[in-house]
């Protein structure tokens, strides 16, 4: 993950983000991910009501 220590309001896993002029990601750290299916599944959760997702136009790419 890229990310401003000082602005991390804009920290980003996609490398898309540094064409972004305004940005100024200077950082890494590593980040564990996970699915969504995988972690419901190793909590043994069997019901959800709502899911929260901010994603910023990555609508697709989290449900398909």
């Amino acid at each position: 993950m890229q990310y401003n220590p000082k602005n991390s309001a804009h920290a980003s896993i996609s490398s898309e983000v540094e064409e972004i002029p305004y940005l100024t990601n200077e950082k890494d750290i590593d980040v564990s991910i996970t699915s969504l299916d995988a972690y419901v599944k190793s909590k043994d959760i069997t019901h959800i009501d709502l899911i929260k997702i901010d994603v910023e136009g990555y609508e697709y790419e989290v449900f398909c």
